[in-house]
This record gives C-alpha cells, sequence and structure tokens, in this order.
C-alpha cells in the first residue's frame, strides 16, 4: 500500500508498505496519520498518510486491518513462557512501552552480542533511571527477564497477548516474483488493447 505526503488519493507517494507489516497512526476519516518516531540511525519510520479503505466504482477496497492487543512487562522468564509473544519491531516497542506508561524515555536499539531479554525491554536501574531498550541479535531470542545479583537492577520483556507477524525481509520468492509478472503481463496487455 502507497504512503501519501496529504490524506488525498491524488497527493505525491512518499514511500510504500508491504502486506503484513505493522503500522501505527491516528485515524481520521477514511485515512490513517502515520505516526513518525524517529528509529534506529536518526531515520524517520512510516512518516505520511495511508489509507484504510477507498470505494471505487467496483466497491469498497481495504488496504488497513485494525488490531487491537494489551502489553504486558514481565519481571521472571520469558514472553513465551508467560504464554504471549515478544515484541520484535522498533514501532511496536515504541507504542508498548507508551502503553505501559514508559512515554519520555528514549528508545535505544541494541545489536551488540551482551545477553538480554528477546526483543522489547525496559532496564530498570538502580539509580531510578529507566532505558527501553530492543534487543535484535538473535542468539537473544528466548531470553528473558533478568536481575542483577544485588537484586536493584532488572531487564524485563514488553510482551504482547497476541503475536506479530515476522518482519518482511525486503526478499521475494520465485513464486511472488512469477505472480507480479504475470500482472504486469496482464495490465501492459489491457492497456494495448485501450489504445
Amino acid at each position: 500500500a502507497n504512503i501519501r505526503s496529504a490524506p488525498r488519493v491524488s497527493a505525491l507517494v512518499v514511500g510504500h508498505m508491504t502486506k503484513g507489516q505493522i503500522v501505527t497512526g491516528r485515524r481520521q476519516g477514511s485515512w490513517l496519520e502515520l505516526d513518525s518516531k524517529l528509529g534506529p540511525g536518526g531515520v524517520n519510520h512510516s512518516e505520511g498518510w495511508m489509507a484504510i479503505h477507498l470505494v471505487f466504482k467496483r466497491g469498497l477496497v481495504q488496504f488497513l486491518r485494525r488490531r487491537t492487543t494489551t502489553y504486558v512487562q514481565i519481571r521472571r522468564g520469558n514472553c513465551k513462557e508467560s504464554g504471549i509473544f515478544p515484541i520484535i519491531t522498533y514501532m511496536v516497542c515504541s507504542k508498548a512501552a507508551a502503553a505501559l506508561g514508559y512515554r519520555d524515555e528514549e528508545l535505544r536499539v541494541q545489536n551488540d552480542n551482551l545477553p538480554r531479554p528477546e526483543g522489547c525491554h525496559v532496564e530498570v536501574y538502580g539509580n531510578g533511571s529507566i532505558v527501553i531498550s530492543m534487543a535484535t541479535n538473535p542468539n537473544n531470542q528466548g531470553r528473558g527477564a533478568m536481575t542483577s545479583s544485588s537484586g536493584d537492577e532488572s531487564i524485563e520483556p514488553l510482551c504482547s497477548k497476541k503475536s506479530y507477524p515476522d518482519p518482511p525481509t525486503g526478499f521475494m520468492t520465485s513464486a511472488t516474483v512469477r505472480k507480479r509478472v504475470q500482472q504486469v503481463d496482464f495490465a501492459l496487455a489491457k492497456s494495448k488493447a485501450a489504445c
């Protein structure tokens, strides 16, 4: 689905989201104004507008599906052991932290080799400081809450009561490529016939 610079079909296309990607924002009529939070490396993610649904001559076309869930901060174990799901995408981590009351904390992406809970988590330090972090190293998969030996510092996963699809890799299977080529060939044949 296209991301547009304004809530109009005629507005400039400023980006594209593939099927299954998670977006967050505020609904205004049949459009969603996407959140434009700075992501890793200072990159502005998902800025613009997306149509939720539009009405064409052929009928209603749905582009986005509303999804609601509950977020939980766990103090022991991992998300899976608690019967819930790890949060592994940046925008969802930010929303989960805000929903749990962490509104002003910066979200840090950690891709080092240190052991941390899988995905989105809260680091609570003995001095009272709090850091929201996203562990991206695959070696942390399945890791859960951690507590310092003194017990005054902890790292606690933020989890979702609903699962999320895996983030898109950017690669298409050969079957997807074939299908898209067939769609383009059909569209070209149809446009030639109209000439």
